[in-house]
């Protein structure tokens, strides 16, 4: 169990090439806070864990939709916006190598095709609140 804080920046990964990134699995809350104080907290309820990713990139930044949009990671200009992933579960390649030598990914770095569901509460908080109350 760890408690960790960080800039969004700082959980981008700076891979040659932009891709989905700095995914962290088992996380049972976080917080998010704007400059101006604004906090989302999330919880996780069932199952009391999830899987989360802030960026402030968007998935098209990442070349979601067009993989020659951003050829590079020094391509990408941060946005203003938050762009944050809530997951039940997560599977990356989980290959034995980078290049596709093995086409199956390995059993323990895999998901089962089957029906999940999660759910987690979300809180808003302003400094500003207690002064319209």
């Amino acid at each position: 169990l760890g408690l960790h804080a960080a800039p969004i920046l700082n959980m981008t990964v700076p891979y040659l090439r932009p891709q989905e990134n700095g995914h962290r699995e088992e996380v049972s809350y976080a917080t998010v806070e704007r400059t101006d104080g604004v906090k989302v907290l999330l919880v996780g309820l069932d199952p009391s864990q999830f899987g989360l990713s802030a960026h402030h990139f968007s998935d098209d930044d990442f070349g979601a939709t067009n993989f020659l949009l951003s050829r590079h990671t020094s391509d990408l200009r941060p946005r203003n916006e938050t762009f944050l992933h809530v997951d039940r579960a997560q599977q990356g390649v989980g290959g034995i190598d980078s290049w596709g030598s093995y086409e199956t990914p390995m059993a323990q770095y895999t998901i089962p095709y089957e029906t999940m569901s999660m759910s987690f509460g979300v809180a808003v908080s302003s400094p500003h609140t207690a002064e319209r109350e």
